[in-house]
């Protein structure tokens, strides 16, 4: 599409299920949206392009509000990783690294929680897609947490080819290595 001289611009597509869609701007960012409905509006301020806001989609608003949640969550888990090697350098003692082992163990235990409910809450099957191969690609979630995760998500959007899709991958990957 033009964008015109006011800023907006149109898009119509047909999709054959609901599933992702990235929009690009030319020398500019990129953004995640769903088609989940037929009239989604996209605002964005160019200089602070990571505080777009969506209308009429709730799976796209959904996308947004977990790349802010999960912000805070790596952060965390960045940050007990640093502090851990730091300590493992300075040859401190076993107790104190127990200590920032635990610290980690927590994060992760709460980074884990964070992607299950936010998978399990989505009513989008192109979310729920979306964040758990999120949670695989940056080994949040194993491959039977996933698996199981990709069942119950199945059974509530049965046929939807990007989970039955994931499913099969798991499969194929999980008999492979068990």
């Amino acid at each position: 599409a033009t964008i015109q001289k006011n800023g907006n611009f149109e898009l119509r597509a047909l999709g054959k299920e609901e599933a992702l869609y990235i929009l690009v701007l030319q020398n500019g960012p990129s953004l995640l949206l769903v088609n989940d409905a037929k009239n989604i509006r996209v605002t964005l301020d160019i200089n602070n392009y990571k505080d777009y806001k969506t209308e009429g989609s709730a799976a796209s608003s959904s996308i947004h509000d977990f790349f802010e949640q999960f912000q805070n969550h790596y952060k965390t888990l960045a940050s007990s990783v640093r502090d851990y090697d730091s300590l493992k350098k300075a040859n401190v003692a076993d107790s104190i690294l127990t200590v920032q082992q635990t610290a980690y163990n927590t994060a992760m235990n709460k980074t884990k929680k964070f992607f299950e409910d936010f998978i399990n809450q989505s009513n989008s099957p192109a979310v729920r897609l979306f964040v758990l191969t999120k949670a695989l690609e940056i080994n949040i979630l194993d491959m039977q947490q996933a698996m199981d995760i990709a069942n119950a998500s199945l059974s509530k959007f049965a046929g939807h080819t990007g989970l039955t899709q994931l499913k099969t991958k798991l499969s194929m990957q999980m008999a492979a290595d068990p």
